[in-house]
């Protein structure tokens, strides 16, 4: 499974850095408006219900935290009233903005060992409150009768979108496979291990015709059938298992510059203007939008920024020019495609008016005649 190159962050998008120049008098500055430009990095963490989120020795209660670091690397650690914990490891690879959205759900219920094991007992299931975070999927097993040599304990079983990205997409070429887990089933009790392998049963919505398998935490595969919208899973031993979406780059990717040119009066010192960050896609399904997440960021959305400079008479032209790249994609029998917006570069010029030359009366001399 872990067959391409280095981690990157889930949720993460970099906002490249913008360069600007200009010609005549004045020095062109930038600045995002909804980042605090400062020499530091800027975290943001948004999140789907209220929760405690902690960074650096910082924390910041609510759905959307913003930090300010000088750090290149850490920790993140989100938490809320029943709901799953989540741990996210932060790389900014160099950049200065990153955005990450965090979709906490919640605990599966817990049966009592007794209850579970008992012949004829009913399944163990994630629950309705987890299936409802998690776009309705919905899993389920049976140990009734079943011997377990290994850890014991209550039996649940909690879905998630794990965290961790396999992929650096950019060393990606035609026709390689990437593969990154876009659900986990946590099955307690973990190191539970069993005489005949536990059937998991999982049903996601809109998986039709996808190619999934299921991992350990080694990165070991165990047997699983894909049938309609439907799972199923053989364990032997109880832990965190990946599910994993496995698709290809049907063709190499295709790379455009978008080109915007914007006019305005230079002795306002500010042009504004709108581009986009994160990605677009035509897949419906939300485990394909899982899976983008992993590989591209966040979905787009706009960002306003302003360049200025120094106020003089005459006409600001800025040039804008941003690289959006096509991929597309085809897992077992489906095929999909997204847009992603990514580096924006600016030039600016300034064409200063015409100095005007007074006009200054002579007198040419005369006669009195």
């Amino acid at each position: 499974m872990k067959n391409l190159i280095k981690t990157l962050a889930l949720g993460a998008v970099v906002i490249a850095s913008f360069t600007a120049c200009h010609t005549r008098e004045g020095e062109a500055t930038t600045q995002v408006d909804n980042v605090v430009r400062t020499s530091t990095r800027v975290l943001v963490i948004n999140t789907n219900v209220s929760a405690s989120i902690s960074f650096g020795g910082q924390t910041i209660n609510g759905t959307t935290a913003t930090f300010n670091t000088n750090a290149n690397t850490g920790k993140v650690n989100i938490t809320a009233t029943g709901k799953k914990a989540v741990t996210l490891d932060i790389d900014f690879n160099g950049g200065e903005y990153l955005a990450y959205d965090i979709d906490l759900v919640s605990e599966a219920p817990a049966v009592a060992a007794a209850t579970a094991e008992a012949p004829g007992a009913a399944p163990v299931s994630n629950g309705d409150a987890n299936a409802a975070d998690n776009d309705g999927v919905t899993a389920d097993f049976s140990v009734a009768g079943n011997s377990n040599t290994g850890t014991t304990g209550d039996y649940s079983i909690t879905v998630f979108t794990p965290t961790e990205v396999e992929t650096d997409i950019e060393e990606v070429k035609k026709n390689e496979q990437i593969e990154e887990p876009v659900l986990a089933l946590d099955c307690r009790p973990d190191g539970a291990v069993f005489e005949n392998p536990i059937t998991v049963n999982v049903n996601i919505p809109e998986s039709d015709g996808f190619d999934l398998g299921c991992f350990d935490e080694n990165g070991n595969e165990t047997t699983s059938a894909h049938t309609g919208d439907k799972l199923q899973i053989q364990l032997s031993h109880f832990s965190i298992w990946d599910i994993i979406l496995k698709a290809k780059l049907v063709e190499d990717p295709k790379v455009d510059v978008v080109e915007n040119v914007y006019t305005a009066d230079a002795s306002k010192g500010a042009i504004a203007y709108t581009f986009k960050f994160g990605f677009d896609n035509n897949a419906k399904s939300p485990l394909i939008v899982k899976y983008l997440k992993k590989l591209f960021g966040i979905s787009a959305r706009d960002a306003n920024k302003t360049v200025t400079f120094k106020k003089v008479e005459g006409t600001a032209k800025l040039t804008v020019k941003q690289q959006v790249t096509t991929y597309n994609f085809e897992s077992g029998s489906q095929k999909f495609s997204v847009t992603v917006y990514g580096k924006v570069t600016e030039n600016l010029s300034i064409e200063a008016a015409p100095e005007v030359v007074p006009v200054i009366p002579t007198h040419g001399g005369g006669s009195n005649d």
